[in-house]
């Protein structure tokens, strides 16, 4: 595997993960403003 080949996989393993998180704070965001509200 070549250096680009490397930096290309990390890159979309990256991507992939901040998708995952992105996905998990629009969900977690409206529940924990429901409990900061009160």
């Amino acid at each position: 595997m070549s250096h680009v080949h490397v930096c290309y996989y990390l890159g979309i393993i990256a991507l992939r993960y901040f998708a995952i998180l992105d996905s998990l704070y629009i969900f977690i965001r409206p529940f924990s403003m429901f409990l900061s509200s009160g």
